[in-house]
C-alpha cells in the first residue's frame, strides 16, 4: 500500500521556502502526483499559469492539493474542497515535494556491474546493472545508471546523477600530422572532474582532458546525447540540452543555456548567462548576457537585421536569391 502524506509532511519539505497555504488543508491526504487531467482525490498537482484556463483547472481537477501562483484567482468553491500552496515558482516547489515523496534513489553496486578494485566508491553511491567503473572516485548519493562506462581518472562528486548509456572519460579527437601527412594521435593523459549536483543525460559522452582535466562544475545539467570534448569547462549551473556538441577546449560560463542541437566550435568562450539558440552553430566567442541564434550564430539584433535584408532581397529578386 502506498504511503499517505498530509499537509504537515509537505510543510516539513517546504520549511525553508516562501509560500502560503490556503483552502482546506485538513482534508489533504495524497499518495501520488498526477497531471491535472488524470488526478484523483489522493493526488497532488501543480498549475503553471494564472489565466482563465488555470482558474478553471483549479476548480475542475480532482487533486486534493495544488501548488500554484499567488496571482491565480482561485474560485471560492474550490478553496472549500481543496488545499492550495501559493508560491512564485510552482514548478520548483512541486519538484521538491514530488522528489521528496515519490522518487526512489537506488543504493549499492548491482551484481552485474564491474568496479575496479582501486576505485573509491562512497558506500551511499549506486552503480547500475552492466556498468563499468575504472579507477574512479565517486561521491555520496551519486547514481550511475546501467550500461555506463567510466574510464580511469574520472572524479565524480556527491549527489550526481549519470543516466544510462553514458561514456565518461574516454579520449577526445586530438591528432597531429607527421611529415607523411598521416594523423598521429595526441596522447590523452588527463582526467574528467564532475562536481556536486550535476546531472548527465542518457547516451552522453564526455571526453577526458588531453593533459589537464575536462571540468563540469557544480550544478551543471547535461542533456541526452550530448558530446563534450576534451579540456572543455562547463560552468556552474550551466545547461547543455540534448544533441548538442561542445568541441574541445571550449569554455562555457556560469548560468549559460545551450539549446538543443547547438554546436560550439573548439576553443571558444561562452560568457556567463549567455543563451545559445536551438540549432545554432557558434563560430566566435559569445559575450556574457548575450543571446545568439542561427548558422552561423549571431546576436539577436544582427539576426533581425539579416532577416529583414533577406526579406527585401526575396521581394526584389524572388527565389533566385537565397
Amino acid at each position: 500500500m502506498n504511503q499517505i502524506f498530509t499537509i504537515e509532511d509537505v510543510r516539513r519539505v517546504l520549511a525553508d521556502r516562501e509560500c502560503e497555504i490556503v483552502g482546506n488543508a485538513g482534508q489533504v491526504r495524497f499518495d501520488k502526483a498526477k497531471p491535472l487531467r488524470e488526478a484523483d482525490e489522493k493526488s497532488i498537482g501543480w498549475i503553471a499559469g494564472n489565466g482563465r484556463d488555470a482558474a478553471e483547472w483549479a476548480e475542475k481537477t480532482r487533486a486534493c492539493l495544488l501548488i500554484c501562483k499567488p496571482s491565480l484567482r482561485i474560485p471560492e468553491a474550490a478553496k472549500t474542497q481543496k488545499c492550495f500552496i501559493l508560491t512564485k515558482n510552482p514548478k520548483l516547489l512541486f519538484s521538491l515535494v514530488v522528489g521528496a515523496f515519490f522518487v526512489e534513489r537506488p543504493r549499492g553496486v548491482h551484481p552485474t556491474a564491474f568496479v575496479h578494485p582501486e576505485a573509491q566508491i562512497d558506500e551511499r553511491a549506486s552503480i547500475g546493472a552492466f556498468s563499468y567503473v575504472g579507477k574512479c572516485k565517486i561521491g555520496a548519493h551519486t547514481i550511475v545508471s546501467g550500461h555506463c562506462y567510466l574510464h580511469d581518472n574520472v572524479t565524480i562528486g556527491a549527489n550526481v546523477e549519470i543516466h544510462a548509456g553514458c561514456i565518461l572519460g574516454d579520449d577526445g579527437s586530438g591528432y597531429a600530422k607527421n611529415d607523411a601527412g598521416e594523423w598521429i594521435k595526441f596522447p590523452h593523459i588527463g582526467g574528467l572532474v564532475i562536481e556536486d549536483h550535476v546531472e548527465v543525460g542518457a547516451n552522453t559522452y564526455i571526453n577526458k582532458g588531453a593533459l589537464g582535466n575536462t571540468h563540469i562544475k557544480r550544478g551543471a545539467k547535461i542533456g541526452n546525447a550530448v558530446c563534450i570534448g576534451h579540456n572543455v569547462v562547463i560552468g556552474e549551473n550551466a545547461i547543455v540540452i540534448a544533441n548538442s556538441l561542445v568541441c574541445g577546449s571550449a569554455k562555457v560560463g556560469e548560468g549559460v543555456y545551450i539549446a538543443p542541437s547547438a554546436v560550439i566550435r573548439n576553443k571558444l568562450k561562452i560568457g556567463d548567462n549567455a543563451t545559445v539558440g536551438m540549432g545554432a552553430v557558434v563560430l566566435k566567442d559569445v559575450p556574457e548576457n548575450t543571446t545568439v541564434i542561427g548558422n552561423p550564430a549571431m546576436n539577436m539584433s544582427e539576426y533581425r537585421a539579416w532577416a529583414k535584408l533577406k526579406k527585401k532581397l526575396f521581394a526584389m529578386f524572388g527565389k533566385a536569391v537565397k
